[in-house]
């Protein structure tokens, strides 16, 4: 039974390779309009407003026009060539003499050329399909890189919000035991710990500040322009 079970597994691995196949188009949103998911709009800027994006595109138009030239190439492997003999237009000469054939009609081909010409094509197709998967790799590598700022942007937000919760309690814990203290009701090690609880938790609120810039600087570069001017319905305020 386990036997079969393997056999039929294996069988049906074509079958899930194809069901599987990776939909690029669908990696980054169509550019004609705004997605309606925010992460994916940033996506959308990340291939937008990248160069290099810009680039890998244009190539691979490049390679699309230069294999539909490719196709005509045998075109310039033929001549044809037409003379028209000159008595014929001037009549005989003076010792009567006339040549003969009236005219003739050449044609050129450079056969190799023309016997190679399905294996340029191939080769031309095959130069396209080296620029789209360029593309294709490029599109992954923008989607996940943007998403992953993204995460690390609103991770290090939550950790500020956090922080700031933490700084204001232990500001109040803080006035409160130093407020006992002054009234003898607060030893001086309980001031000394509510004093430094307090000044761990401002510096760590200041690291957490640090973190969310440098996750808002990343997440810039990225896609290309400042946070504050990203427009979006769905984006949520900072």
């Amino acid at each position: 039974m386990r036997t079969l079970f393997l056999l039929g597994f294996l069988m049906a691995l074509p079958i899930l390779a194809v069901a599987q196949l990776v939909n690029y188009d669908s990696i980054v949103a169509p550019l004609d309009s705004m997605s309606k998911s925010f992460p994916e709009y940033l996506v959308q800027l990340a291939w937008l407003n990248r160069s290099e994006n810009a680039i890998l595109q244009k190539q691979a138009n490049i390679a699309a026009l230069e294999a539909k030239n490719t196709q005509k190439e045998f075109l310039r492997d033929l001549g044809v060539s037409f003379n028209i003999n000159e008595g014929n237009i001037n009549g005989k000469d003076e010792a009567g003499n006339i040549f003969f054939p009236r005219w003739n009609v050449g044609l050129g081909i450079n056969v190799y050329n023309i016997i190679s010409q399905p294996t340029k094509n191939r080769i031309s197709r095959e130069r396209v399909a080296i620029a789209n998967l360029a593309m294709n790799d490029q599109k992954l590598l923008i989607r996940r890189e943007t998403l992953i700022l993204y995460e690390q942007f609103k991770a290090a937000q939550e950790a500020l919000k956090f922080r700031s919760i933490f700084e204001q309690d232990a500001h109040s814990n803080y006035v409160l035991v130093q407020e006992l203290y002054h009234k003898d009701e607060a030893t001086f090690q309980d001031y000394s710990e509510a004093s430094g609880a307090y000044a761990e938790s401002q510096e760590m609120r200041l690291k957490a500040e640090t973190e969310v810039l440098v996750a808002q600087l990343n997440l810039e570069e990225r896609i290309g322009m400042r946070w504050e001017n990203v427009i979006h319905p769905a984006k949520t305020p900072n």
